[in-house]
């Protein structure tokens, strides 16, 4: 995905101009005097001070006394616990670029004062991922990426036997940043529930539910649903966290039925074969390193992937749909994840909220993700049956579904603890209501697509509509 440039200071949040604006309640947040005003009526330690931004910019306005980055040299700072806010400092990625929403100046976002109840799982692998790894080669000879990445990520010693998600973990994910997300993702499921005739139960599963973050919140945003909810998780960490939920169903595999199947960031996470050049390329070793070979292309019922310069093929994504079409009856399915339309990102990973280029460097402790290409997944969804409503950005569907509304309220919810005196607690509102914003920002969460398909004959859910209209007719940038 592309990168801000500058986050942070007298730059705040910049849209950029090839992007439909942001309305105006969310461009407009500051006012002239606000800073001088809470510094004034709270008397914590004062806010820095900064020119008001132009119209049109997003501003986060770090604290004095929040921990920064460049505190101590080469460290993620400690989370907040005063004013539970801090900057979002503008970490460079590598040249090229990045498709997803891991990026650690995300995580900067993300603090104490959530919901997350982060669980620690003592790490009980018994035998490294490289070693299982090193062993499948010499036994068969070169891996596909695919076969990898089902033994890095999923195998004994790999990255999702531990709890890798939230503060704690590698990355975060929009759940993470506010709950507003599930809030607003919650309207979007009761249309849907509304538009199946209200069936009792509401049988909803969430595929990579991670820590519980969003299944936590979508229950209790569901509450006036008969919800049923399941969680769908392979990561023994993360089944723990789920286990400790009331009232979820919590299993490795997708339930017999399901009314509603939701996933975010599922998609990029599931094996996919890699392809450069118009060869193949699969993992072997060399001196006893996991090393690329190149392959000629498959047989000639193998993929036949696009003439361009890396391909991830989405064998895993493929197959995962072909479960969801056989569990949908009648049913949607809502996939949130990072894409293109043609061609995918190019393969890397993540660790401690740090950017990974080389995936093959100790596999199991790196995420290892491409983005998707869903010209080809929706291909595949009707072809099992499935209808592909295509995709809008998390923006225009998060607009749609009333975040422009919640910003007004926050800001008058502001504006009331101004007047009564509690400056402290107005200086958290903007905070939270600011990094609230980061999920439309189109330089950062904004640029997720939301994927709705549905079992045969299902309408088009008035809100999916409205989200097609906030796009504008924007598309996923081609590769």
């Amino acid at each position: 995905m592309r990168y801000l440039p500058e986050l942070i200071g007298a730059r705040g949040l910049r849209l950029n101009g090839g992007e439909p604006p942001l309305p105006q309640t969310l461009a407009g947040q500051r006012k002239a005097g606000f800073l001088e005003q809470l510094a004034d009526r709270t008397g914590p330690r004062s806010l820095r001070g900064r020119a008001e931004p132009a119209q049109g910019v997003l501003v986060v306005v770090g604290v004095d006394g929040a921990p920064r980055e460049h505190h101590v040299s080469g460290e993620e700072p400690a989370l907040c616990a005063a004013l539970e806010d801090q900057d979002l400092d503008a970490s460079r990625p590598p040249a090229g670029g990045d498709h997803r929403s891991r990026q650690p100046w995300l995580f900067r976002c993300v603090h104490a004062a959530h919901s997350l109840r982060a669980v620690h799982v003592a790490d009980t692998a018994t035998v490294s991922a490289t070693e299982e790894i090193r062993r499948a080669v010499e036994d068969h000879g070169p891996l596909t990426f695919a076969e990898f990445m089902e033994l890095a990520l999923y195998g004994h010693g790999g990255y999702y036997e531990r709890h890798p998600v939230g503060p704690h973990g590698d990355f975060v994910t929009s759940p993470h940043v506010h709950e507003v997300f599930a809030r607003l993702l919650a309207r979007a499921a009761l249309e849907l529930w509304s538009t199946l005739e209200r069936p009792d139960p509401f049988l909803v599963t969430e595929c990579g539910a991670g820590d519980g973050t969003l299944a936590r919140e979508l229950c209790a945003g569901l509450a006036e649903s008969p919800i049923r909810y399941a969680a769908v998780e392979r990561s023994p960490g993360a089944r723990v966290a789920l286990a400790g939920i009331a009232d979820l169903v919590v299993s490795e595999e997708l339930p017999a039925r399901a009314h509603l199947i939701l996933g975010n960031e599922l998609l990029d996470n599931l094996p996919f074969r890699l392809f450069r050049e118009r060869r193949e390329v699969r993992v072997g070793l060399e001196d006893g390193r996991l090393v690329e070979i190149y392959a000629p292309m498959g047989s000639p019922a193998g993929p036949d992937p696009p003439d361009v310069p890396e391909y991830a093929y989405p064998e895993g994504a493929i197959g995962f749909l072909g479960k969801v079409a056989a569990v949908l009856q009648p049913g949607y399915a809502l996939l949130i994840d990072y894409g293109f339309e043609g061609g995918t990102g190019r393969v890397h990973g993540y660790r401690a909220h740090r950017f990974v280029e080389d995936v093959l460097e100790d596999p199991g402790s790196t995420d290892v993700t491409a983005g998707m290409d869903f010209s080809l997944l929706a291909e595949a969804a009707e072809g099992f049956g499935l209808e592909s409503f295509g995709t809008v950005s998390q923006r225009a569907a998060l607009l749609a579904l009333g975040f422009e509304e919640w910003v007004t309220g926050e800001l008058d919810r502001q504006r009331a603890l101004l007047d009564e005196g509690k400056g402290l607690e107005a200086v958290r509102a903007w905070g939270d209501r600011s990094r609230a914003t980061l999920l439309v920002d189109p330089a950062a969460l904004g640029s997720l697509r939301w994927w709705l398909l549905a079992s045969a004959g299902l309408p088009t859910p008035g809100w999916w509509r409205g989200a097609t209209r906030h796009d504008l007719g924007t598309r996923p940038p081609a590769d």
